[in-house]
């Protein structure tokens, strides 16, 4: 049998852990590309720009939390926290393509790089899986 190797779970964990600040960095800096993310999810879900300020705080709140729970040592909080992570990039990727309709041909590198991240951040949540508080008991 296999020996695990926790020293390639904790790049993976960097690696996603390195994705999120990257976006909370990108947001606070005022980028192009998140404000216009953030400005099409205002008009999805109100209609208007009037949720933009609450959205991004938010979204910077969320992103920051990840970051810090992707970074403690129980496996039960990385086990939710890589789920979430999984969620929440998988949401973006998703409504980068759909929404924002961002192929890999317009931006190679932001699609590379979620890309990069969502497999990182399952493989992750593969690892832990075990150690969900409620579902470990059923895997």
């Amino acid at each position: 049998m296999m020996k695990k190797n926790p020293y390639l779970f904790l790049a993976l964990r960097e690696v996603v852990a390195l994705f999120l600040l990257l976006l909370v960095a990108a947001i606070a800096a005022g980028s192009e590309g998140p404000i216009r993310f953030i400005s099409q999810l205002s008009h999805f879900i109100a209609g208007d720009d009037s949720l933009v300020a609450v959205v991004r705080t938010s979204g910077v709140c969320l992103l920051v939390a990840l970051v810090i729970l992707l970074q403690l040592k129980k496996p039960a909080v990385l086990s939710v926290a890589a789920l979430l992570a999984t969620c929440v990039i998988g949401g973006l990727f998703i409504f980068y393509t759909t929404a924002m309709s961002i192929s890999f041909t317009d931006a190679p590198l932001t699609f590379m790089a979620t890309w990069f991240a969502l497999v990182s951040s399952l493989l992750v949540t593969w690892r832990f899986r075990g150690s969900f508080p409620v579902l470990g008991k059923f895997t």
